[in-house]
């Protein structure tokens, strides 16, 4: 059984499929001899 809250709110019956857009703020850089780093940033939701 699944419970599923929007903010404080519960719903009845759980929802089929939740889908989110999560805008990446997240930016890579290439490092000499090194390869490549990720710098991860805190991620919005649209």
């Amino acid at each position: 059984m699944y419970y599923f809250y929007l903010d404080k709110l519960l719903l009845p019956v759980a929802p089929e499929k939740l889908e989110l857009k999560i805008k990446n703020q997240n930016k890579t850089m290439n490092l000499i001899n090194e390869g490549e780093i990720n710098l991860i940033k805190t991620p919005r939701i649209n």
